[in-house]
């Protein structure tokens, strides 16, 4: 007897089941999110470059068929075909704009352009409506036209007769110029309603929203295809590289400390920068007036206190001496000169002016130094 191999359980018995945890049911994506993921930069270009060949061979029949129209002395066609002409060369231009300005990928050409797609959408559905208006309302101008064209061979001279039902290239008589010009009419009524939108709404909408698209993809920070402005740019690498400076000297980041360095750090230690300047000339002030100060610790910043920097500066002591009046200086402190021999006392005499005269240099002035039995034998190798 085989035995059978071991079961294959999903969670094993000899051992607690784990606990449940709950989890977010994952969004089913629909196949248009799928497709907005991708950068869709190459496609607008692309349907952009077909667009402006597509346009401009439209722009040069039309430019063709006027000058055929007004050689036939058909006003009315050569009005149609001027303002087919002109609204397909337009159209054109922006499909070359929307190249161009989808490849410098600036966010800015990009809003213009699409605008500009939205108007080209609506000059090409306007043309498409137009010729196709002209091919009803102007009939009989247009059979008449087939006619003469057919009779000399050159039905091919104009774009609309180009295709199969028309008469060929070749010269007719005047009764089989006619059939064939009125067949072939009859031929292409309901296709010159289909191409209104097959041929001209259809395309340029697929071309706006193409465009559109790209356009929300560039505004979209969560996607590959964001641009960020160039002026938001420019003024933030301005304002993080303009160096900050405090007391006429730049800060420099502290290598030991990850995020020192950036501006909030110094806008912070300015105030304290300040606060210790105003107490050293406040210090000064009192040393040079006589007075006392009191040992309290200075106010710094918390940027400031790093690795490589001293301890916080402490305020000095008073002064060893003050001036009295007289002809000599005595110690600040009278009870430690009485009660300890401590350290010499300095004093200074005015001995008289001298031999240039007190305006050249003064007068002039004799340094003593007195002191106890004790202090002097320590402080004597000093003097």
């Amino acid at each position: 007897m085989i035995r059978p191999p071991p079961l294959k359980l999903k969670y094993d018995n000899r051992f607690p089941l784990p606990i449940p945890s709950a989890r977010k049911p994952k969004a089913k994506e629909s196949f248009f999110q799928v497709l907005y993921k991708a950068n869709w930069r190459n496609i607008v270009m692309a349907v952009a470059g077909l667009n402006a060949i597509r346009f401009a061979f439209a722009t040069y029949n039309a430019y063709e068929d006027a000058l055929v129209d007004d050689f036939e002395h058909q006003p009315r066609l050569v009005t149609v075909s001027l303002a087919l002409c002109v609204m397909y060369a337009l159209s054109c231009v922006i499909e070359i704009f929307g190249v161009i300005g989808i490849s410098l990928q600036r966010l800015s050409i990009v809003r213009a352009y699409v605008f500009f797609e939205f108007g080209a959408a609506l000059m090409v559905t306007v043309a498409g409506v137009l010729k196709a208006a002209s091919f009803f309302l102007n009939a009989e101008d247009l059979m008449y036209e087939c006619v003469a064209l057919a009779l000399t061979g050159q039905s091919s001279a104009k774009s609309q007769f180009r295709s199969r039902p028309w008469p060929s290239v070749y010269p007719l008589g005047l009764r089989q110029a006619q059939k064939q010009c009125v067949a072939a009419w009859t031929q292409e009524s309901w296709t010159q309603v289909i191409n209104v939108f097959l041929l001209g709404f259809m395309p340029a909408m697929i071309c706006y929203l193409l465009a559109y698209t790209y356009y929300r993809q560039t505004t979209d920070a969560s996607h590959p295809a964001y641009l960020v402005p160039r002026h938001r740019l420019s003024s933030d690498s301005s304002r993080h590289d303009r160096p900050q400076m405090q007391g006429g000297y730049s800060r420099i980041p502290n290598a030991d400390v990850p995020y020192a360095g950036g501006a909030s750090d110094n806008i912070a230690a300015a105030p304290a920068a300040n606060n210790l300047r105003s107490a050293a000339r406040l210090r000064a002030g009192r040393a040079n007036n006589g007075g006392t100060t009191s040992t309290k610790t200075a106010n710094t910043s918390r940027s400031l206190k790093r690795a490589h920097r001293p301890p916080a500066l402490m305020e000095l002591e008073g002064p060893i001496f003050s001036p009295q009046k007289g002809g000599f200086m005595q110690t600040a402190t009278p009870l430690s000169f009485i009660f300890s021999p401590g350290p010499p006392t300095f004093g200074v005499n005015i001995v008289g002016p001298s031999r240039m005269g007190i305006g050249a240099y003064g007068p002039a002035i004799n340094l003593s130094c007195s002191g106890g039995s004790i202090g002097s034998a320590k402080f004597s190798k000093f003097v």
